[in-house]
């Protein structure tokens, strides 16, 4: 009894954790005419995945976990933006990720809703149960630094 509690206990886990995997929060890519092969990003409840594409169709995928992420900046120029997400998956060794000519309003709600989420997981927030749009806002406002900009 107690073991197939566990799994299927797990197995609910797994499925909840796969569910808020698809649901998209915001995806941003680099702006076109200024990057040949622009990087994508998309921000999901669970993590952060950065596709950065290179000649002939080739991809990189770098896919961070919300709880991993330790800081997130965004650097704006005249035109556009730059984002940068640390993550401390190796405490020693933490990796910055640097995503350039990025649209300033997209970089700056894809920095508060990193954030917000961050601030979620260290509270413990479960938002599986929450409508998008709600959770968006949320995490939106969650995530917005003193002293910046309204949208």
């Amino acid at each position: 009894g107690i073991i197939f509690g566990k799994k299927l206990s797990s197995l609910g886990k797994l499925k909840k954790l796969a569910v808020q995997s698809q649901n998209v929060l915001l995806a941003l890519s680099s702006i076109y005419p200024l990057d040949l092969f622009p990087d994508t990003i998309t921000i999901d409840e669970n993590k952060v995945n950065i596709i950065r594409k290179e000649f002939f169709g080739a991809e990189n995928v770098h896919s961070i976990l919300i709880e991993d992420i330790t800081n997130v900046t965004v650097n704006t120029g005249v035109f556009t933006a730059t984002l940068d997400i640390v993550d401390s998956t190796n405490i020693r060794f933490p990796v910055t990720y640097t995503i350039k000519r990025l649209n300033i309003k997209k970089a700056l709600l894809a920095r508060r809703l990193i954030q917000g989420l961050i601030a979620c997981r260290r509270q413990g927030v479960d938002l599986a149960s929450c409508d998008n749009k709600d959770v968006l806002e949320c995490l939106e406002e969650l995530g917005h630094a003193r002293g910046e900009n309204s949208k």
